[in-house]
């Protein structure tokens, strides 16, 4: 896209624009980002009245800056808007990915916009007004529709693709004889507002006694997740999922016969809410009710003699819990 800038020649209808620029210290100035804008687009300062009015945001986030530009022409009208994430500790990294965008927006807005009005000259302050914290640039008045703000809100950020890759503890109540203990991995794509996974799970759910032996269980399952993202903001995502699994629920008796098998097979469907809060770069914490349907009930008996006793059926509604870091791959 670079080389692309450098080899347009100047084309006077481009329409001249102003940059009311909010960034946090040690960013570019709007001076720079104007400059930079302009040598991509080999022109120099316009000797003609602004057409269009950029607003720019930089906000730091998740190891790196997100800029949002927004251009409106006079009238109050959106012409575009673009949003740049930019990797890295330095805010100075943004002013060559913001002016190539920048560049485009301003070379693709149509030309021949109504100029803005000049700004009103700033009325002079009382001789002894206390002093007050600087507010942010208003931009002129033909603009008054659409102010400059220092933060936008989370939902208008688009959320870039991301792998999360998740080692949790998990306890259930429903599918074995008392609660089961155990660890899942759980693997996710999340794009947009879409989430994607695959999770294997294993859990041991204590020891049944019965007709002086016992019987101890044990479930591994694997499952496929998808979901859809219902927020995102710096300190909490979270997500509406809905799974499908099957797998294993295995017996180990001992002084005691099980009847048929020892490993019989298992199914659920589900629903949950997957919550992850940043705890340092990369890692979150993860949060992660759920309930389950039963679709395979298998009742397990043992026998003794002639008689068979049931000894477990699993009920027809589970609970789970996963609670674990992931690692979030951007």
């Amino acid at each position: 896209m670079a080389a692309t800038f450098a080899s347009w020649p100047a084309r006077a209808e481009n329409a001249p624009f102003t940059l009311a620029w909010s960034a946090p210290a040690g960013c570019p100035s709007a001076e720079d980002i104007v400059d930079a804008t302009r040598l991509r687009l080999n022109e120099a300062a316009p000797d003609r009245s602004a057409e269009l009015l950029v607003t720019g945001t930089v906000t730091e986030e998740r190891g790196g800056f997100v800029v949002e530009l927004q251009t409106t022409d006079a009238s109050g009208r959106a012409v575009g808007r673009r949003a740049i994430r930019v990797n890295g500790p330095r805010c100075r990294a943004v002013e060559e990915p913001t002016a190539l965008v920048l560049a485009l927006l301003v070379a693709s807005a149509p030309p021949g916009t109504t100029p803005l009005p000049p700004p009103e000259p700033p009325e002079a302050p009382p001789p002894e007004a206390p002093p007050s914290e600087p507010s942010p640039r208003t931009p002129p008045s033909g603009f008054a529709r659409t102010t400059a703000s220092p933060r936008l809100a989370p939902e208008a950020r688009e959320s870039p693709a991301h792998v999360a890759l998740g080692l949790d503890g998990v306890t259930s109540v429903g599918a074995l004889p008392i609660a089961g203990l155990g660890v899942a991995i759980r693997g996710t794509y999340a794009t947009g507002s879409l989430l994607f996974g695959v999770e294997g799970s294993f859990e041991v759910g204590g020891t049944v006694r019965a007709r002086g032996g016992e019987v101890a269980f044990q479930l591994a399952r694997a499952s496929l997740l998808a979901g859809v993202q219902l927020l995102a903001t710096r300190r909490l995502e979270l997500a509406l999922t809905v799974r499908a699994c099957g797998g294993t629920l295995r017996v180990l008796p001992t002084n005691v016969s099980v009847v048929r098998t020892n490993a019989r097979p298992a199914a659920f469907v589900g629903s949950g809410l997957l919550l992850r809060m940043p705890l340092v770069p990369g890692f979150h914490a993860e949060v992660f009710p759920e309930l389950e349907a039963t679709i395979v009930r298998d009742q397990f008996n043992i026998r003794d003699g002639d008689v068979l006793y049931p000894i477990h059926t699993p009920e027809r509604f589970a609970a789970r819990l996963s609670l674990g870091l992931a690692y979030v791959f951007r």
